[in-house]
């Protein structure tokens, strides 16, 4: 499937029954857009044109990240469940697509509408990653909780480090850009928190422009 068929069939089958979500490119983006993003997006088959999966996903846009990335998401169905999607059963499958949208993606979304939402349940519902510690570490900073950010942070590069030893975690690249950011804002939250919230506003801002998602948040 591609975006303008997506486009096609969310406005005729998703939409009309679900108010609060506006179409942006091939998400559904569920308003208002206030620091996290909160969407339902899709991706095609390599093997069969027809079928699609189909997620539920958060991100937090105040951790500096160029692209959309479904770490913090679920795919509807389950795991292995792809929706096939032909002109004669298109409103049947979209049907049943949005039952599972109402019993999973909206409680799902629901769940996480706010940074502190974020610091509390993202660790938990993705364990043992880096990208939910660094949202997580982040968000108290972004709430004003100092005492828990330090911790957070500390626990970050900790997690790495401890990793690290064991090789599960790559030596340079991507992993010490996060650790560089953490410690900058770990040193800007020690002198000036106000200035490291501001910090966070700004990478939030940087992110919002850079994944095209303007028009959107000024909606919001």
């Amino acid at each position: 499937m591609r975006k303008r068929e997506f486009q096609r069939l969310a406005k005729k089958y998703l939409l009309p029954a679900l108010p609060d979500f506006r179409l942006h490119e091939d998400l559904l983006v569920l308003q208002p857009l206030r620091s996290i993003l909160r969407a339902i997006t899709f991706e095609t088959s390599a093997w069969e044109s027809t079928r699609s999966y189909f997620w539920v996903f958060v991100q937090p846009l105040y951790v500096p990240n160029k692209t959309l990335h479904l770490t913090f998401g679920r795919r509807l169905g389950g795991p292995s469940h792809f929706w096939e999607i032909e002109k004669e059963n298109e409103a049947s499958v979209m049907a049943s697509l949005l039952d599972e949208i109402k019993a999973l993606a909206l409680p799902f979304l629901d769940r996480i509408k706010s940074p502190q939402d974020v610091a509390s349940r993202l660790e938990d519902m993705t364990p043992d990653n880096l990208h939910a510690k660094e949202a997580a570490s982040y968000s108290y900073v972004l709430i004003g909780d100092r005492e828990s950010a330090m911790s957070e942070l500390a626990a970050l590069r900790s997690f790495v480090e401890r990793r690290r030893q064991g090789t599960q975690i790559p030596g340079r690249g991507w992993v010490d850009e996060i650790l560089d950011r953490a410690d900058l804002l770990r040193r800007k939250l020690e002198t000036d928190p106000s200035g490291a919230k501001a910090l966070l506003i700004t990478w939030e801002k940087e992110n919002i422009d850079s994944l095209g998602l303007r028009s959107l948040a000024a909606e919001g």
